[in-house]
């Protein structure tokens, strides 16, 4: 028997290793990768720009028996962003229905289907699978539809997914949806799914994360937030923690941020904007970092897990991925958006903090890392198929 995957991200190693211990055949949709050799071929030839779009379509290799690549949705979004002309909603729409459409012609025949979403309704309409599964990557998207106020005047960004139709048919179609943390699955959970179809499967942790490359002094004033300028994320609430706490606090704010955002950040004069930062940049943060705050609505949290991992005391919200699952002493959860709330927990931590535990909470996170492997999610995608097959 054959299970076929769809997929349009490149952490799905453990998937097909899961598949593997319960099919005699892996087949595989998924977006253009190039190996490490080829890369090296073509690097020196290639302009800057594309040298970097090319690096990031580098993999090592996909394990499946055969494989089908998803052409126009491997460079179509990735160009278009970089000509600063993304995608309008109908074309969103009309691109993932064509990828569907490959994925569903891959998908003929086999016995199980897993797919990301956006990937499976057209096959879910047309094949019959002994069993199917839907991959989310974030929140329930009316999580994201909802109304919220915002602090300080924070630039509202309206937002209604192109996507919901097909997402709504893609919940009901499948056998179960697999999300990557538990705060994910709530926002299911919350909206009427059923307990039994919604599962998490946490996504795997690969390579260390991001270090100073040198010995950098901790600031016992300083805040930071790593993420992208959204309402969901919460930038406004951290900008106005540190603004309630006064001086001589601070916050540092890294992340990809639209105009009227940083025309909003310039009036706070106790934020930073150091922009988007690479890896060693990222780690030299971490290093200064007293505190993350993470008042975010999101599926997963690399960067909290990051934080954490290298000490960095984090404040999290129930909603902020698998950061309330960290628990003590790594994360601190605070409910809400309150500004008051955050304020009294930063308070708190900023002066609680030190060296020592900073220091015991790295040595702590040798153990936290091991939650996170591909080994546990594989094993936790296999008790999936077992439950529903």
């Amino acid at each position: 028997m054959r299970a076929h995957y769809a997929t349009n991200v490149f952490h799905y190693a453990y998937v097909v290793d899961a598949l593997r211990r319960l099919y005699d055949e892996v087949s595989l949709s998924r977006r253009y990768e190039i190996s490490h050799r080829t890369f090296a071929r073509l690097a020196p030839w290639l302009p800057s720009s594309a040298r970097q779009l090319v690096r990031r379509r580098v993999a090592p290799g996909d394990g499946a028996d055969r494989r089908s690549v998803l052409w126009e949705a491997s460079f179509v979004p990735a160009v278009r962003g970089r000509l600063g002309i993304p995608l309008s909603d109908r074309e969103v729409v009309a691109l993932t229905g064509r990828s569907a459409e490959s994925a569903r012609r891959a998908a003929v025949g086999a016995a199980a289907f897993q797919f990301i979403e956006g990937l499976g309704h057209r096959a879910l309409r047309r094949e019959e699978f002994d069993v199917s599964v839907m991959e989310r990557r974030s929140l329930h998207h009316g999580a994201f539809e909802s109304t919220v106020e915002a602090w300080g005047g924070f630039p509202l960004q309206t937002y209604v997914d192109p996507l919901r139709d097909v997402l709504e048919e893609e919940y009901a179609g499948a056998d179960a949806i697999v999300v990557y943390s538990d705060a994910a699955r709530q926002s299911f959970l919350q909206r009427g799914h059923a307990p039994e179809r919604v599962w998490t499967v946490p996504l795997p942790i690969v390579g260390p994360p991001p270090a100073p490359g040198s010995e950098i002094a901790r600031d016992p004033s300083l805040a930071i937030y790593v993420g992208r300028g959204h309402i969901d994320r919460g930038l406004d609430v951290a900008v106005g923690t540190v603004e309630r706490l006064g001086s001589p606090y601070r916050l540092a704010v890294a992340g990809p941020m639209s105009r009227d955002v940083l025309e909003w950040m310039r009036g706070h004069d106790r934020v930073d904007y150091l922009g988007v930062l690479g890896v060693e940049d990222l780690g030299r943060l971490y290093a200064r970092a007293s505190i993350l705050l993470v008042p975010s609505v999101e599926s997963f949290g690399l960067a909290l897990l990051d934080a954490a991992a290298l000490g960095v005391r984090v404040l999290c919200r129930e909603t902020s991925g698998v950061g309330p699952s960290l628990g003590e002493p790594f994360a601190r959860v605070v409910t809400g958006r309150d500004i008051a709330a955050w304020a009294h927990a930063a308070a708190e931590e900023f002066a609680d903090e030190s060296e020592e535990r900073r220091a015991s909470r790295r040595d702590e996170a040798r153990t936290l890392v091991t939650r996170f492997t591909p080994a546990v999610s594989s094993e936790a995608l296999t008790r999936v198929y077992r439950a529903i097959g």
